[in-house]
């Protein structure tokens, strides 16, 4: 049972020019890592060395998932990753029974703007979703967990939930 599987077109540099034109030549995109372990990235595109800002915001960002989950930490988180792409993304994850992407983590990518310095996350390969019952706080990331802890994030991630659910029961 490997659920659902479309590939449409690699997370490259075509992909990059196509949804980021004003980054492509400065964005990143990584494979694996974390933000909280942005070292673990692996950079599949971009160049290298890439933007002092944007290597500077994912530092940022790894230094505020590493520490206290304050409102005041969370509200800082947003101003390097970009806070609706990153709650929908791990919404729709839970919802769909994605247990193959982020929350395992496995098949994601980070893309890293070159002009905003503000990072996202991007599906890549959802073949195993829709095979069980949706696990709405079940992701082993560690931004996600990040947010889990802080009451008013995860009141904002419950609220993308219903957000996205209401999508998907639209498509039906």
């Amino acid at each position: 049972d490997y659920g659902l599987y479309v590939l449409v077109e690699d997370t490259d540099d075509k992909w990059l020019e196509a949804r980021f034109p004003a980054s492509k030549e400065s964005g990143m995109i990584f494979e694996g890592g974390d933000i909280g372990n942005s070292a673990g990235m692996e950079q599949e595109v971009g160049p290298v060395p890439g933007p002092a800002a944007s290597i500077a915001a994912l530092q940022a960002a790894d230094d505020i998932v590493n520490g206290a989950a304050t409102d005041i930490a969370v509200n800082n988180l947003w101003n390097y990753v970009e806070h609706d792409a990153v709650q929908n993304y791990i919404a729709i994850e839970a919802i769909a029974y994605f247990t193959d992407g982020y929350e395992a983590p496995h098949n994601y990518r980070w893309y890293t703007d070159g002009v905003t310095h503000r990072t996202w996350l991007v599906p890549s390969g959802v073949e195993i979703t829709w095979t069980g019952a949706p696990d709405l706080w079940g992701s082993n990331g560690a931004l996600a967990i990040f947010c889990e802890e802080n009451d008013g994030c995860s009141r904002d991630y419950a609220q993308h939930v219903l957000d996205m659910a209401d999508k998907v029961e639209e498509l039906n």
